[in-house]
């Protein structure tokens, strides 16, 4: 019998779910060379065995009981009896072990879609920066306007902290979507934090109907000012956002490598 102390009751259900995977007892299977010990024709009646003498109970501190029952045969040496308990020890025990190992793994798998998904978004806010600060440029340039007032200021601020926010989402929600099936509660929440920023971006807007994350435009000072003002303050919006986004990504950037 092995024992294994876990905390969150998704997590928990995911690692009986790979305790009882048909990789993990055919890994076991192999190890301790069952195919000759039950005598069978094939592996999939050794399955069958195990699924009737492994059990995976979960106690109610979260701790996964992981207990095996190994038979002899009805006419069996004194002996015998002392290699069927250390066998059931060691398989229960390498059940553990095969769990420690195909959980490493998907953790590792994890981390690399996404450091993917990170680094294929960082490439893109950098063309994005570059874009975004070039039009500024040109239009503080032909119009000679440089500088918005703090209130703007202000509001540039709240909605860049907002944007990334949305980005580190849109980051997690995609790496979710390829590990976990899509009604698991975890996207479920995803989506609608996500839903929830985009509304309180609406609600700085000036009332228009959003559809996408890249439709926000915020910053209802900005209505009352002059056309001129208007357009500088979306530019210099703009370059404060991808800033944001680009200083998030390039942390997250380095922290996936």
């Amino acid at each position: 019998m092995s024992n294994l102390l876990l905390k969150e009751d998704d997590e928990t259900m995911s690692f009986i779910a790979i305790l009882k995977s048909r990789t993990v007892r055919e890994s076991v299977i192999d190890k301790f060379n069952l195919l000759d010990y039950y005598n069978a024709d094939n592996i999939e009646d050794v399955i069958k065995i195990l699924e009737k003498n492994i059990h995976f109970a979960i106690d109610p501190e979260g701790t996964i009981r992981i207990s095996s029952y190994i038979s002899t045969g009805w006419f069996h040496a004194e002996d015998d009896e002392d290699y069927v308990k250390i066998l059931s020890a060691n398989i229960s025990n390498y059940f553990a072990e095969k769990l420690d190992e195909v959980n490493k793994n998907l953790q590792s798998q994890e981390a690399s879609f996404q450091r993917i998904f990170i680094e294929k978004r960082y490439r893109e806010n950098i063309e994005e920066l570059k874009n975004v600060e070039n039009k500024l440029k040109i239009f503080q340039e032909e119009n000679k306007m440089v500088s918005l007032s703090d209130q703007a200021a202000a509001s540039i601020e709240i909605a860049a902290t907002m944007k990334a926010q949305l980005l580190a989402n849109e980051i997690e929600l995609g790496v979710a979507k390829t590990l976990l099936h899509p009604t698991h509660p975890e996207i479920f929440r995803i989506k609608e934090e996500t839903g929830q920023l985009i509304i309180k971006l609406n609600q700085m807007s000036f009332g228009s109907t959003l559809d996408t994350i890249s439709d926000i435009d915020m910053f209802p000072a900005f209505s009352v000012v002059p056309d001129l003002g208007l357009k500088l303050g979306r530019l210099t919006r703009n370059v404060a956002i991808q800033n944001t986004l680009f200083s998030f990504l390039t942390q997250q950037y380095e922290e996936s490598k």
